[in-house]
């Protein structure tokens, strides 16, 4: 809950995360980091409904769930045409279920209008180096990225 809590407040602010591409342990994209700015959020938005609320709400808006067992992700906001969602974990592991991200794929329209969603598993930076998803390199749906982030400390939150 400390973690979600760090995320949260950190997207508020503008943030530079460590990433890489949501792959297994031998591809050798694993070691392929990436540097992305995420966050400058205006608002936080508590609900039951995640989906169907950063589907209509203002861009910048996290919306984070009142469901500590909410499918697939924590936190979400949209800036323009892309979603970013948060699952934050304290594993070494975690569930990429396909059936979960196919169907929030199919509730924000993604792939059609210009649409894009970025799913981050977000990990301590003490558990990053290690970290993957099972599957481990969950299939792609058009217009889908998926990355593990490294939540280090330090960030403006």
């Amino acid at each position: 809950q400390l973690l979600g809590d760090y995320m949260l407040h950190a997207l508020q602010n503008a943030n530079q995360y460590t990433t890489r591409p949501c792959v297994g342990k031998t591809d050798g994209a694993y070691n392929n980091r990436l540097t992305l700015n995420l966050g400058e959020c205006t608002g936080m938005s508590l609900t039951a409904d995640c989906t169907a609320s950063v589907f209509v709400g203002s861009d910048l808006t996290v919306f984070y769930s009142s469901d500590k067992h909410h499918p697939l992700y924590d936190m979400i906001y949209k800036d323009g045409t892309i979603y970013h969602a948060f699952q934050i974990t304290e594993g070494k592991s975690h569930d990429a279920k396909q059936t979960q991200i196919k169907s929030l794929a199919q509730q924000l329209q993604i792939g059609s209008g210009g649409r894009e969603l970025r799913l981050y598993y977000a990990v301590h930076e003490g558990t990053f180096d290690n970290f993957v998803t099972n599957p481990v390199a969950p299939n792609a749906v058009q217009g889908l990225s998926i990355f593990h982030l490294k939540l280090t400390k330090g960030l403006n939150a």
